[in-house]
């Protein structure tokens, strides 16, 4: 009996010994905030184009990284759609918004909340959803335990206060829904709604986060904010709170929203054990009274400018992330499926092609270098461009959403270092670069075209691949260093 009690003392002091961060790696919590059409200019960390400012989020920076060239889809699902799988959109059928006709992710996709629930995570999204919105295609069907927000954009909280509306269709409704039911209508998304809903969502994350803290269960949360999307309509609370317009007080809202977040975490005790990430999912709106600032870079959503494709990103977790780093390394949204596997700790599907590129060493500051040089620049099913290094090699010209893109008969360079708005050709002097980036561009485009895993637009409901024959590509194919 002395023995033993001499052997659980030993084990006890043992244990206290090893670092707090070594046991809290074991089973870490991961809260990720997306916003919706924020400009790369918009916080104070990135240049506050307006002046306002976003202290939380600047805080959340210090305490972790901040990434200067985080890059998206030019389109709302595509982006997500490419979060939530680790594929590029282009392969799932997700590649653009519809309007009118089914769409969404098909359920042989394999998302990123089905893989932290495979490693026994409780798993939520609240927000915008914007990756089908029919049965078999909301959120609980796709591997989140609890869902509340909305199933498509935030441009449907207009419909019933437009000239000449008429219901035929339903109203568009915020929905609420857990895994196996079907959602229900919570109440009618318009005008009012819209001003509000983003302080609901924080009120069903906070509870989300109390309540697996008191079950001692890990979690993976999800959420989508509305704001800044259009209409850029702040909260009745945040009306005139900067004294700037609508859309400085929507600013001084998302930061708000992002501090309550940080706060419910801190106030559960377990910030040391949460991995925080926050970033928006396209560039702004191009058009008054709800255009956004991209800062330095030209552009805004639906085009290949660098003001369409990059935007904020921060992500902080005490003693894993050192703090305080900025980076200007490429990272594109889609690596974060993988990046986040040594987070959840699940193992990235190997039975079709992935995109994701790890990046996780480079997110804590283990190494100052992304695993990624360059992406392709799909807007909807067509190559818009190439970005490698510092240069973008433009296939197709388009300046704002509305317009046809243009295309050119000689690919288009740009340094984006000497030229950040992509004003200055330099095809003429850079010839060295056309075999590169071309060659690149057929690479890709050549996998989607042969790969059996490939969906095709709009991806029709209950489609499945066959890949019996294994002609996928395991790796990914696209933007991978060289080492």
């Amino acid at each position: 009996m002395k023995g033993d009690t001499m052997k659980n003392k030993l084990a006890t002091i043992l244990f206290l010994c090893i670092p707090l961060e070594v046991v809290a790696e074991e089973t870490p919590n991961v809260v990720v905030m997306l916003v919706d059409n924020l400009g790369w200019g918009e916080l104070s960390s990135y240049g506050s184009t307006r002046g306002v400012e976003t202290k939380n989020l600047d805080q959340l920076a210090r305490e972790g990284v901040r990434l200067t060239n985080f890059n998206v889809e030019p389109q709302c699902t595509p982006t997500r759609s490419s979060f939530m799988t680790g594929r590029r959109a282009l392969r799932s059928g997700t590649d653009k918004v519809v309007w009118g006709v089914p769409y969404g992710m098909v359920n042989w996709e394999i998302t990123i909340a089905e893989k932290f629930k495979e490693q026994g995570y409780n798993t939520s999204l609240y927000g915008k959803w914007h990756l089908g919105d029919q049965k078999g295609r909301f959120p609980t069907d796709q591997g989140f335990d609890e869902w509340y927000g909305i199933a498509n954009t935030t441009d449907e909280s207009e419909y019933s206060s437009q000239p000449g509306y008429k219901a035929i269709l339903p109203k568009p409704q915020i929905l609420s829904a857990r895994a196996g039911q079907d959602p229900k209508g919570v109440k009618e998304y318009n005008l009012d709604s819209r001003r509000t809903i983003d302080s609901e969502l924080v009120e069903h994350a906070t509870d989300f986060i109390n309540r697996n803290v008191k079950e001692n269960k890990p979690f993976f949360s999800v959420i989508t904010f509305t704001q800044p999307h259009l209409p850029t309509l702040p909260h009745p609370d945040f009306i005139g709170k900067t004294g700037k317009g609508n859309y400085s007080d929507v600013l001084a809202e998302i930061d708000f929203r992002a501090g309550q977040v940080i706060g419910a975490i801190e106030k559960a005790g377990i910030k040391d054990n949460t991995l925080v990430i926050w970033f928006s999912d396209n560039g702004p709106e191009w058009h008054m009274p709800y255009q956004g600032s991209s800062g330095p870079w030209r552009g805004a959503y639906f085009t290949a400018l660098e003001g369409s494709l990059r935007t904020p990103f921060i992500a902080s977790w005490p003693h894993h992330i050192k703090p305080g780093r900025v980076s200007d390394e490429i990272i594109h949204v889609v690596d974060l499926f993988a990046s986040l596997s040594h987070v959840g700790g699940y193992k990235l599907p190997s039975d079709r092609t992935i995109d994701s590129i790890d990046q996780w060493a480079f997110l804590k500051g283990d190494s100052e270098k992304s695993n990624r040089d360059g992406f392709i620049v799909n807007n909807g099913s067509e190559t818009y461009a190439y970005k490698w290094e510092n240069y973008k090699m433009h296939f197709i010209d388009q300046d704002i959403m509305p317009e046809k893109g243009r295309s050119l008969q000689i690919p288009e360079i740009y340094n984006l270092i000497d030229d950040p708005k992509e004003e200055f050709d330099l095809r003429n002097n850079a010839t060295w670069l056309f075999p590169i980036m071309i060659g690149k561009r057929v690479k890709f485009e050549s996998s989607v075209a042969t790969s059996c895993d490939t969906i095709p637009f709009p991806a029709p409901f209950g489609y499945k691949p066959d890949c019996s024959k294994g002609n996928f590509n395991q790796f990914p194919v696209d933007g991978l260093r060289q080492k």
